[in-house]
């Protein structure tokens, strides 16, 4: 039990609280008001009863410190992921919470950290952070917190139950067939076929500079995707997909672009595409030093599109094919169907002609039904 002691007398008496953590140890704190005192001391208590006591003193170091402590801890999360996670942590984080005590982040803080980051602008200065940023900034906060609670530093996570900004999705730049021909014609012969071959198959950028020869099947027309490359600070890895949906059998080679692959073929373990020089073909680099040059050379319409919209190319194409919604969400590698209403559902048929169709029929062959068990309930009527 808190136990509260006054010291002193007068004016000059203090009031100092004594309670022992959960571990046993001893602890105080002093108040100049015995009501304070007595609150503070109830607090605890009621804490230890309702399961949510933490030892006060632990939550005193600075949450830099604890992000320095955190990040030492073993993950088990992809290079790239981490990178990602720290830019966060550097960009967004620690230049508001760095000389916080753990114990002084507040919801109320929290919550005005996310109301600064919506009024802050980008680096690029066009305009304010998305609300994808704040989001995934906001979910790494509360996984830092997460631990602290965890690690018995804190009683509960102040990140928890903050409003977020709405995150609308963008409406997928799509690339139309002109648009392929037109950016294929731009990029350097020795790449060009990427261009069909990502609207043929959908592969992300990443996805097609880790593909190797030995999971290009020409004669079934498909691509198996069970390694990407990625690039953390300035280095090449390679891996496994994220995701389990990742790892996918994608069987939509079209012959001619199959047949283009084929003139280039190369040893079962080389890449299928690479850089000027045969090495790697880095996400990055290509961006920069040849899709921006060939987007510009192909005087495409705003918004200018990202490597990604061949990707979006192909989904559109799958759809127009009639390729049902499962088969989409398994070949893109999406964990959810979901996935494809939310980010393609405008481009989804909804003909629902055939559908009418068939409810009409049920319901005429119930009228009929009903109509046929009235007429013998009127014939045994008029027998009787």
């Amino acid at each position: 039990m808190a136990n509260v002691q006054k010291i002193g007398e007068g004016r000059d008496a203090k009031y100092r609280v004594k309670y022992r953590t959960l571990s046993g140890q001893g602890r105080s704190k002093t108040f100049d008001r015995k009501i304070d005192a007595d609150r503070f001391g109830d607090s605890i208590e009621t804490d230890k009863i309702r399961g949510t006591f933490s030892d006060p003193t632990r939550g005193r170091i600075r949450f830099g410190d604890w992000v320095t402590h955190w990040l030492s801890l073993p993950h088990n999360t992809r290079p790239s992921t981490r990178a990602r996670d720290e830019s966060y942590i550097q960009n967004q984080i620690l230049p508001h919470f760095a000389r916080y005590r753990l114990a002084d982040i507040t919801r109320a803080e929290v919550q005005q950290w996310v109301h600064l980051l919506q009024s802050t602008p980008r680096s690029d200065t066009k305009g304010p952070l998305a609300a994808a940023t704040i989001h995934k900034a906001h979910q790494i906060l509360a996984k830092i917190l997460e631990a602290a609670v965890i690690a018995e530093r804190l009683a509960t996570n102040p990140a928890r139950s903050v409003q977020l900004p709405k995150n609308l999705d963008k409406e997928a730049r799509f690339l139309t067939p002109s648009e392929l021909l037109s950016l294929e014609s731009a990029m350097p012969e020795r790449i060009a076929v990427l261009i069909p071959f990502i609207a043929d198959v959908g592969l992300r950028i990443g996805e097609a500079a880790g593909l190797r020869w030995r999971n290009v099947d020409s004669w079934k027309g498909s691509v198996t995707v069970d390694e990407v490359l990625v690039e953390v600070h300035g280095k090449v890895l390679f891996g496994p997909p994220k995701t389990q949906a990742g790892k996918r059998i994608v069987p939509t080679l079209t012959r001619e672009i199959a047949e283009r692959l084929e003139a280039i073929r190369g040893k079962p373990g080389d890449l299928v595409f690479t850089s000027p020089n045969g090495g790697a073909l880095r996400p990055n680099a290509f961006r920069k030093r040849v899709w921006a040059p060939a987007v510009g050379s192909a005087d495409l319409a705003e918004p200018l599109p990202t490597p990604h919209a061949l990707r979006h190319a192909a989904v559109a194409h799958w759809i127009a094919a009639g390729i049902e919604p499962y088969k989409l969400a398994k070949w893109a590698g999406h964990r959810s169907v979901a996935t494809i209403y939310r980010l393609y559902g405008h481009l989804l048929d909804n003909d629902a002609s055939s559908e009418r169709d068939a409810l009409s029929a049920i319901r005429a062959a119930a009228v009929f039904e009903q109509r046929q068990r009235g007429e013998v309930v009127a014939m045994h009527a008029r027998i009787g």
